[in-house]
């Protein structure tokens, strides 16, 4: 399991078959339209990250050795996070992270390395 996930994120538009549950029992929101739906053309907000880099721009960013093959958590929903420092601006953090622009993505995906979620994310220091 841990090759997949370490080996690559899938840019699935949605939902796939191993889209983690929630308690509820319902699939987590998943997939590049859930990116682009929540992180582009929206205002910065106190929870709400924006990519300032086009959708394409961030398709290749996802899907660059460096972020792909960068360290990862694993959650206990079955999720796996990885922060990763792109080196150049993606985006501008949450406003209660300074509203700042970022160059850090966090980036969600499931045990096949589906993209779960991504969005520009506070430098970790």
């Amino acid at each position: 399991m841990s090759g997949r996930v370490q080996s690559r994120i899938n840019i699935a538009n949605g939902r796939t078959e191993t889209t983690p549950l929630r308690d509820t029992v319902k699939p987590v929101s998943a997939g590049f339209d859930h990116v682009l739906k929540g992180h582009f053309d929206v205002e910065v907000s106190n929870s709400r990250s924006v990519f300032t880099i086009s959708p394409n721009e961030l398709k290749g960013v996802l899907q660059s050795s460096p972020v792909a093959k960068s360290p990862f958590t694993a959650l206990p929903d079955g999720q796996f996070v990885r922060t990763v420092d792109t080196g150049r601006v993606i985006g501008t953090t949450t406003l209660k992270d300074g509203g700042v622009p970022t160059s850090v993505i966090k980036v969600f995906t499931d045990k096949a390395g589906n993209l779960i979620t991504a969005f520009p994310a506070k430098a970790v220091n």
